[in-house]
């Protein structure tokens, strides 16, 4: 279902006192002081005196006309966007958020926390406000860093003493720009880090790759197709799965498989409590994403969210919305996905960052983007205005994921234009260090990943000319190389940040869904690297004890941990489609253009072109403890323990962690460590701490004690058994059965009536006062202590608790009654044992009976081998 939200802006309440684990970021706020943020100055300024901060000239872009004056009636906005207060102590809170040994390690804050200790001051915001209303500007507000405010072109002009014109640009739109640098107070610029709205002609691009259609003058190319024998069949409509086979081109669900996000939702983790923020530029159309979730039995909810009037219409920015909630959602079934949708500028782009990190979404995806110079150029200030508001997502443990480009390394690469920019560039936002950039590789068949670059093995420009894609990646101009990430082996800038983190298919198209493009459609690109990313992410994240948070300086960790193989497969060659066989070579890179010396190549570990390599999803999750085996025993019993991202995990038995011999993804060989009671196994990684654990007891402090429980309600207790009370005198039904409670130590007695008598153990449920068909003859109780199901002497089975209903014999015709029931520790199901001794399995594998045998006398009970997950039948003369 749609649900649609127009834009409104609120102020956020900043509360009077913080939880205590923002204790440490006060201490550091505290013992500096006010940091004053550091802006860029034109000039000395003096008291009360207005300068020109040269820093926000808009430069118009080139190939532009200028049309004349803008109209003066025209409405605008600009955005004066302030820098956070603290920097110096939010750069170390950020750090510490992902440092184990800190106190703030994945403490998280919320909005309101965040606006708190490191939003502008009131004061700040007070002085902000009142110099744009002095200057004329009434209709003013406030949204997080940025004081905003509308009126009218000449109004605005005559506030910042700048003049507007209007420009034919040449991509066929009009926009306008500011003559020169604003006026702003002295005592106010050096706590501006921009001014948006000075000039709207960067428009982003989206990053969506299609295959030139030779009908039109395009000119056709030699594009990867997928070897898809390979591969179970796709689980899509009949439409889906003929279009994609008629092109030899993937399902996304296949594309899904093959990088393991079914291994992620089998156990669970579908991205079920998280929400996905999609930033768009253009308006998606519901119709056609109901469609696309329908031919895939989807049933994620959908929301958009419309900012400043919405996104600005264009077919192909339609296409790039539709496909990323599309892609979003095959990656994260169980997630809730909400598309905002803002025009295509630079205050489009921000009101739509800054709403998603307010509103506090789990994960966000980016497909849209520009080459750091010209963005740097055309909005001055806006590529740190943005960083802002990462940090606050950062802050938050939010995970943001932006394509990486398809212009290989020359991201600001036009083949439109005359000349052509061919220098070594990044996209924005990828190019951020708090942004985890999304490159691409050419998903030949599983196993085969070469580095995307469709020019690999051309000559010249004329492959790029002719649309001609590849991996965008390189070396940021902007921000430097973070301390979590490696130098890459071919950098030419050691201390610039590198750009992609990770890469995902972009080079052989997956079908997706777009009624303007005639239904189902082939569609590459980085593009649909970036909303597969989230949606993994999501996944993740809804298996893991807190968000993840900041993805990429997790995976750095984890890369360094050597899990390729099992968390990151390792990109190192490319793929040649120009010679007269298509073939790999070694090492691929994303040289689109072929003039910089085939920079940059994929190679082993971190590079360029591919980041860290592509996801495995079960070595990516944190680590989940599902099943172990055994589940109870002495310290040093070797155990197998079983889940997702053991690799490198470390498992610990209540705090002690255990020493590990052997790992994979999915399972792990430990030694149990010294304890006693029952314990929480679980585990944690770089990614983070999972949710799932299982409970595994040590032996009891006398071994081979028991208890036996009399009709009458009666407890004996041998070999130092604990004795916790018993029903006697407080039973009028025979007692039939006992079970004992693994976590505390206590027990559960069952009577006939259905009655559950529980001491040092919690009562679950009972059948008492309900009509039985027979009475209840036994109890048993699930492995940890959650549950545990009666069994009547038809073979009837009432589950209470975590205990699963698994099924019963209670409609079925037995030669003989059912006398007893065993709980199945390693399946958590049970089995049931008639008189004759006929065993009936449920979830629980089948060992054998008596049923065929003659007896002396009949069967009156079982009980499990916990060590063999077997069991044992006894008769009523003691067999």
């Amino acid at each position: 279902m749609y649900e649609r939200h127009l834009d409104h802006k609120h102020h956020l309440s900043r509360n009077a006192t913080l939880r205590a684990t923002l204790a440490v970021a006060v201490a550091l706020i505290a013992l500096a002081g006010v940091v004053t943020p550091t802006g860029a100055l034109a000039e000395t300024p003096t008291a009360g005196s207005a300068i020109r901060a040269t820093a926000f000239a808009p430069s118009v872009p080139h190939g532009a006309t200028r049309l004349g004056r803008l109209p003066p009636t025209q409405s605008l906005t600009i955005a004066v966007v302030l820098a956070p207060s603290h920097p110096a102590e939010l750069e170390a809170f950020l750090e510490a958020l992902h440092d184990p040994a800190s106190p703030s390690y994945e403490q998280w804050l919320t909005p309101a926390d965040f606006a708190q200790l490191f939003g502008p001051s009131a004061t700040q915001i007070d002085a902000t406000t009142s110099w744009l209303r002095q200057r004329g500007l009434a209709d003013t507000t406030v949204d997080g860093f940025a004081v905003r405010a509308t009126a009218a072109s000449q109004t605005i002009a005559d506030a910042l003493g700048v003049t507007f014109s209007s420009y034919a640009l040449a991509g066929g739109t009009t926009g306008y720009a500011a003559s020169s640098a604003p006026l702003v107070p002295a005592d106010l610029a050096a706590g501006i880090t921009s001014i948006i709205g000075l000039s709207d002609t960067v428009r982003f691009e989206n990053h969506v790759a299609l295959p030139p259609d030779p009908s039109t003058g395009g000119t056709a190319r030699s594009v990867p197709r997928a070897r898809t024998n390979a591969v179970p069949a796709p689980r899509a409509c009949a439409a889906a799965r003929n279009y994609a086979g008629s092109q030899s081109i993937w399902t996304p669900d296949q594309v899904g498989r093959m990088y393991g996000i079914d291994d992620l939702v089998s156990h669970g983790t579908s991205g079920r409590g998280t929400t996905i923020g999609m930033l768009e530029l253009a308006p998606s159309r519901p119709a056609d994403t109901t469609q696309f979730l329908s031919c895939f039995g989807l049933h994620n909810k959908v929301g958009i969210r419309e900012l400043d009037g919405g996104g600005t219409i264009d077919d192909f920015g339609t296409l790039e919305a539709n496909i990323d909630i599309e892609e979003a959602a095959i990656s994260a079934p169980g997630a809730l996905i909400r598309s905002y949708e803002a025009p295509n500028n630079g205050l489009g782009e921000f009101d739509a960052f800054n709403q998603m990190v307010h509103d506090n979404v789990t994960t966000i995806s980016t497909s849209w983007g520009r080459c750091e110079s010209e963005l740097e150029s055309g909005a001055p200030g806006f590529i740190a205005s943005l960083h802002t508001i990462f940090q606050q997502a950062a802050a938050q443990g939010q995970s943001i994921f932006a394509a990486s480009g398809d212009r290989g390394s020359e991201g600001c690469y036009d083949s439109s234009v005359a000349s052509p920019n061919t220098s070594l560039q990044v996209d924005h936002p990828a190019g951020d260090p708090l942004v985890t950039g999304v490159g691409g590789t050419s998903l030949l068949s599983p196993g085969l990943e070469p580095v995307w670059n469709d020019c690999e093995g051309a000559v010249g420009l004329n492959c790029a000319q002719t649309d001609g894609g590849g991996s965008g990646g390189g070396q940021s101009h902007h921000f430097n190389r973070p301390s979590w990430q490696p130098v890459a082996a071919d950098a030419t800038c050691p201390t610039c940040r590198g750009a992609p983190d990770v890469a995902v298919n972009a080079g052989v198209s997956e079908t997706f869904y777009d009624s303007a493009f005639g239904g189902y459609v082939g569609v590459g690109g980085t593009s649909i690297g970036a909303p597969r990313f989230a949606g993994l992410v999501a996944d993740i994240s809804s298996g893991c004890a807190r968000r993840v948070g900041d993805f990429a300086p997790r995976v750095a960790k984890l890369a360094a941990k050597k899990v390729y193989g099992t968390a990151l497969t390792d990109i190192t060659k490319g793929y040649d489609a120009h010679g007269a066989i298509p073939t790999l070579i070694s090492p691929g890179d994303n040289d689109l253009t072929r003039n910089h010396g085939r920079k940059f190549k994929a190679a082993s570990g971190f590079d360029l072109s591919t980041g860290f390599g592509v996801p495995i999803a079960r070595g990516l999750s944190c680590p989940q403890i599902t099943t172990l085996t055994p589940r109870r025993g002495p310290s040093g019993t070797h155990l197998t323990v079983h889940g997702l991202g053991l690799e490198r995990a470390t498992i610990s038995f209540g705090s002690k962690p255990a020493s590990v011999i052997s790992a994979t993804a999915t399972t792990a060989t430990v030694v149990v460590p010294a304890g006693n009671g029952t314990v929480s196994v679980s585990g944690s990684d770089p990614i983070g701490s999972g949710s799932h654990h299982v409970l595994f007891s040590y032996p009891d402090a006398n071994p081979g004690s028991y208890r036996l429980a009399g009709a009458d309600g009666a407890i004996f207790s041998f070999g130092g058994a604990h004795f916790s009370g018993s029903a006697s005198g407080h039973t009028t039904a025979p007692i039939v059965g006992i079970a004992v409670d693994h976590t505390t130590g206590g027990y559960w007695l069952a009577s006939t009536d259905g009655n559950v008598h529980n001491f040092n153990a919690p009562y679950l449920g009972s059948m008492r006062g309900m009509h039985l068909n027979q009475p209840i003859v036994g109890i048993a109780a699930t492995a940890n202590g959650d549950g545990y199901w009666l069994v009547a002497r038809d073979g009837g089975v009432f589950a209470f608790g975590k205990a699963r209903f698994y099924g019963s014999t209670g409609g079925m015709h037995l030669n003989q009654p059912i006398v007893g029931i065993a709980g199945n520790e390693r399946t958590g199901g049970y089995w049931l044992v008639a008189a004759d001794g006929g065993v009936f399995s449920f979830h629980a594998p089948f060992h054998g009976s008596t049923g065929a045998m003659h007896l002396n006398q009949p069967i009156v009970g079982m009980v499990e081998s916990p060590s063999t997950a077997g069991y044992w039948l006894v008769a009523a003369d003691g067999g």
